[in-house]
């Protein structure tokens, strides 16, 4: 069920539009023949991946046909192993990724193009919307991968997402975890709504704007981790778009310089040539993909004993709302 509480528009609520594509598709035969055959080619891979995405084995069915094998026997492999060895895996796995990147990419292709005819202009909200959808798929996908591979994350947390992720797998879609993919979306889409003003360089203005638009669990994850500074760290990653250790050297530098407020032009002096600059984000679905890769391999090359967070923004409150699920099990028992 989709929850309607939530302030940002769920786009997984979204009903399905079947003759979307064979809508966009027999215009653009008149409009130019080219890119028309080139968009059925894709259509027609994306069909056949599907197909034997389809004709795979599903995993729960596999899991319960031998004594040693069963789901949780799975969900125990993935905390031990990692989710990134596909020779461990069931080969619907990787084989339901690699359709749904290419369903991702089909749906971009389609975007620009309906950005480019006028002919096209009314479909460019519900490609936009269905492109939008499957880049929070793998999203939410690897930042389940992150949780369940994050050692110092609770055993129960760490199983829960092991048990999403494998039913996400079976399914390739998000309706049996609806709830926590609303939260982590709307916590995107709030993001991409943004500037960051910088100024002070204490985020606070940010996080109004950012929380103004939020849940209420969003509101209870801040409360519960208020004094984490982890948490602390990485979401002035999240709202700044740098890795921390140049958020230090800048907020080192207007202390030094005796400097109160700053802009974004005055980060680009502060900053070396070869330092990073803040990740920007606009309407295109794969600047948030980017944007969530690039912290998380901020985090994943740091060493326990280096100043910085060692996780994303996404994972923690992902976290939180997996401890919520098991709490509330346990308070109904």
């Amino acid at each position: 069920m989709c929850d309607k509480t939530e302030a940002v528009s769920n786009i997984f609520c979204e009903p399905e539009i079947p003759t979307l594509l064979d809508e966009v598709s027999f215009m653009l035969k008149y409009l130019d023949s080219q890119h028309h055959q080139k968009v059925e080619r894709l259509r027609q891979n994306n069909e056949q991946l599907k197909n034997i995405y389809n004709s795979c084995d599903s995993i729960l069915d596999s899991y319960k046909l031998d004594d040693e094998k069963s789901i949780n026997s799975l969900a125990k492999s993935l905390i031990q192993n990692g989710c990134t060895f596909s020779v461990l895996l069931p080969s619907k796995v990787s084989i339901g990724r690699t359709y749904t990147i290419t369903k991702f990419n089909l749906y971009g292709y389609l975007s620009k193009l309906c950005n480019k005819y006028p002919e096209l202009y009314k479909f460019r909200k519900n490609v936009l919307i269905k492109w939008e959808k499957l880049m929070y798929m793998l999203l939410i996908e690897e930042v389940y991968q992150k949780i369940i591979e994050r050692p110092v994350t609770e055993q129960a947390v760490r199983s829960t997402a092991a048990g999403n992720l494998i039913k996400f797998w079976e399914y390739r879609d998000l309706s049996q975890n609806t709830s926590f993919a609303v939260n982590i979306y709307s916590l995107w889409s709030s993001r991409r709504s943004i500037i960051p003003a910088f100024g002070t360089m204490l985020g606070t203005v940010e996080l109004m704007q950012l929380s103004s638009i939020l849940s209420i669990r969003w509101h209870k994850f801040l409360e519960a981790y208020s004094m984490d500074r982890e948490m602390l760290q990485t979401l002035e990653e999240f709202i700044f778009g740098l890795p921390f250790e140049y958020i230090k050297k800048i907020r080192a530098y207007m202390t030094e310089k005796n400097v109160f407020a700053i802009d974004y032009k005055d980060i680009k002096n502060i900053l070396d040539s070869n330092d990073p600059r803040p990740l920007e984000l606009d309407a295109d679905p794969r600047q948030m993909y980017s944007f969530y890769r690039k912290r998380a391999s901020w985090s994943a090359h740091r060493g326990a004993a280096e100043s910085g967070p060692l996780t994303t923004i996404e994972e923690l409150f992902m976290t939180f709302l997996l401890s919520e699920q098991l709490n509330s099990k346990e308070d109904s028992k």
